[in-house]
């Protein structure tokens, strides 16, 4: 992530701040098809991909508990409709 920020910055003489498509700060003002660009259009997702892949990993320290909580939890919607077990 810091790679591709620099890049814009460095490299495509801009920033890489934009809220809800519009600049924050001025944007980059040059394609840029080299560094992280040169591997992947979306270095940043990519970036933050591993990190949270990372956490997962780390998230493994928690053992059994971990692994209860992931059976009783959904990963990503919550379930509204069916009632949560308590997990201790």
């Amino acid at each position: 992530m810091i790679w591709s920020m620099l890049s814009i910055i460095f490299i495509g003489k801009g920033n890489p701040q934009e809220v809800f498509g519009k600049e924050f700060l001025p944007s980059a003002k040059k394609l840029i098809i080299v560094g992280p660009y040169g591997y992947t259009r979306n270095p940043m997702i990519f970036g933050w991909l591993l990190i949270m892949f990372g956490v997962g990993i780390l998230l493994e320290k928690f053992g059994n508990d971990y692994v209860e909580y992931c059976e009783t939890i959904p990963i990503l919607m919550p379930c509204i409709f069916k009632s949560n077990k308590s997990i201790r």
